[in-house]
């Protein structure tokens, strides 16, 4: 919810000349989000996923429902795989973004 620039303003203060910015050793941003989700918001410092709850999930601002997603499982475990200096694991050869 911090990529909406009103409740950026409400909830840490700031005026409109506040942006986001990527953290400093942070290669690559992405911003999953369900487009139920009244407080989250798309970003301009990273790929934006839009996404659904798991059907039994009442509310769409529920973390557990992000994190039992399958956008935010591929998205979580492509970074992971990704991260490994060396030979990564060989189930990262079958992990794969989910069409948009």
């Amino acid at each position: 919810m911090v990529g909406a620039p009103e409740l950026r303003r409400l909830l840490i203060g700031g005026d409109d000349s506040d942006t986001l910015a990527r953290p400093r050793g942070v290669k690559s941003w992405t911003n999953v989000r369900n487009g139920n989700d009244l407080f989250a918001a798309p970003i301009a410092v990273g790929r934006d996923v839009l996404t659904s709850p798991p059907a039994d999930e009442a509310d769409p601002h529920e973390m557990v429902g992000y994190l039992r997603g399958a956008a935010t499982n591929a998205e979580v475990l492509e970074a992971w795989c990704s991260a490994f200096q060396g030979k990564a694991p060989q189930a990262c050869g079958s992990v794969r973004r989910p069409s948009p």
